[in-house]
């Protein structure tokens, strides 16, 4: 397979699940061929998505999504009050590192004379679902982006596994970023931490450990029951949602089987618990080409232990506080949040303030009436705290850590907000505060 082929993360497009492309009998002999290791597969990882190159000036640059400016300055779109930003900064960090190992020829050699590098950052032991390993982070490098076409995905021939040896591994020093107390009184503290790390290219998986670790699947898939209706079924809208549901089951006890291959010695979790992120298998029966389809899994009910506290009762928390704030005391409406898009719009929270507020810059406020919401705020967030303290799961940290976050956030702009004379100087304060945007 083509290295460059091999597309993931926000900006790179989309890849097919089976189900979206195939005829219901080539779906079923394409599960068939991969549970018998027939097929060309790699992993699809778990981490935090940066597209990543050089500029005209030779500088090491990252990019989020298509149509942004890439920039060198990690920290723009990843302050320390970004929940991801340990993972970010400390990730492009070792980029920078590695790339600037390159020589010109180097360069050339692998296509970054050229093309930006969509990559993954693996930092941490769970970044998200999956385990890796507890000693070492990863840059795995998926495919080429060319920056010229808004960072569309290319078909570059040029081997992502060679550069990901030329680079090797090394050791950063980055900032990472812990809170301790609770919510009412939450303190973050910044400090620098060694983080080893090593380059990786697309992750291929041998069609015999695919084989052997299958085996007991391929025994038993046909025997779940969408198979029979689904040969048996004629209506389209039906056969879609059948294959969707088989691919959904198969590919939950799939991700349950395997292993990733950069997972730690002695990895233990759950056996319902996914220990890989997805496959991404090539296929061209009963396609046109060679097609990128991937596998994942129905994880609903583990997405819901581990996100359901954020989604269903801090978000709401904090689009409740946003909202009143935007609205009733800065007189923006029909919005809870600010995006990078609106951000991008205009040069400083004045100008923000000017095109999308009733209210003026220069009259006074009521700071006791957004002194009382905050203190409602910090104690639902106290509530939650004293609910899912004692919390054991795998991604209880990132719970308690979220509530630190906006518990501490909440802390600063009541400090800010007092020392505020006029509502000009509040939103600044707010946008400071709680999007880490502008100055005071």
């Amino acid at each position: 397979m083509n290295n460059a082929q091999l597309f993931e993360g926000g900006a790179a497009g989309h890849m097919a699940h089976p189900y979206e492309v195939l005829s219901p009998s080539r779906f079923i002999g394409f599960i068939n061929d991969l549970l018998k290791g027939r097929t060309e597969a790699y992993e699809k990882v778990d981490g935090a998505n940066l597209m990543v190159g050089f500029d005209n000036y030779n500088n090491v640059v990252y990019v989020r999504s298509k149509k942004a400016k890439p920039s060198a300055n990690i920290d723009e779109k990843f302050p320390i009050t970004h929940p991801g930003s340990d993972a970010f900064r400390a990730g492009f960090k070792a980029i920078k590192k590695g790339f600037r190992k390159l020589s010109e020829k180097d360069k050339e050699k692998y296509g970054l004379d050229t093309y930006f590098i969509n990559c993954e950052i693996i930092f941490g032991f769970v970044p998200n679902i999956v385990p890796y390993s507890e000693t070492k982070n990863y840059v795995v490098f998926h495919g080429y982006v060319d920056p010229e076409k808004d960072f569309e995905p290319v078909d570059a021939e040029y081997n992502l596994n060679d550069l990901a040896d030329v680079i090797g591994q090394m050791s950063v020093i980055s900032d990472v970023v812990s809170y301790i107390g609770t919510p009412a009184e939450a303190e973050r503290i910044v400090s620098k931490r060694t983080s080893a790390w090593e380059f990786k290219g697309p992750i291929k998986i041998d069609k015999e450990d695919i084989g052997k670790t299958l085996e007991p699947v391929l025994k038993a898939w046909k025997n779940i029951g969408e198979i029979k209706q689904l040969r048996a079924e004629k209506d389209p809208e039906k056969q879609f949602e059948l294959m969707r549901a088989i691919a959904d089951k198969v590919g939950s006890i799939i991700l349950t089987k395997m292993v990733s291959k950069l997972a730690g010695p002695g990895v233990k979790v759950p056996p319902e618990h996914p220990r890989i992120e997805g496959l991404v298998v090539k296929y061209r029966k009963g396609l046109d080409r060679e097609t990128l389809l991937k596998i994942t899994g129905d994880f609903r009910e583990l997405n819901q232990e581990l996100w359901g506290p954020l989604r269903n009762e801090l978000d709401p928390i904090m689009k409740s506080f946003n909202m009143f704030m935007l609205s009733e005391v800065f007189g923006i409406s029909k919005i809870s949040k600010f995006g990078s898009k609106t951000m991008n719009k205009y040069k400083s929270t004045d100008d923000l303030f000017r095109a999308r507020s009733t209210k003026k810059l220069g009259i006074p406020y009521n700071k006791q009436k957004i002194n009382d919401k905050i203190d409602d705020s910090i104690k639902k967030l106290e509530g939650m705290w004293n609910r899912y303290e004692g919390t054991k799961s795998m991604k209880a940290e990132d719970i308690k850590k979220a509530l630190l976050i906006n518990g501490y956030k909440l802390r600063k702009l009541k400090h800010n907000i007092n020392k505020a004379d006029l509502l000009g100087k509040a939103f600044k304060a707010y946008m400071l505060n709680m999007w880490g945007w502008g100055k005071v």
